[in-house]
């Protein structure tokens, strides 16, 4: 997931272990639920819960975790 042109968001393929054909069905799907308002909003409350227990630990690992958090609700909030 990162953001794309025009404030739109991309997805791409991660594991390669993961077939193509399940990777596009994925992707169709989080396509398909960036359309849903309240999908959205579940994945923003998500992200953001996830971000604030992340910061608590305080170390370098969860603090990198934790900005990858705000990217993904920073790149949601645009949509």
């Amino acid at each position: 997931m990162k953001p794309g042109n025009n404030g739109s968001i991309v997805f791409k393929k991660v594991f390669s272990s993961t077939s193509d054909k399940e990777a596009n069905e994925a992707i169709k799907r989080a396509n398909e639920l960036l359309k849903n308002p309240d999908a959205v909003q579940l994945f923003l409350d998500r992200a953001t819960a996830g971000r604030d227990y992340l910061k608590q630990f305080g170390t370098e690992a969860a603090t990198a975790k934790s900005g990858e958090m705000h990217f993904c609700k920073s790149i949601c909030d645009t949509q």
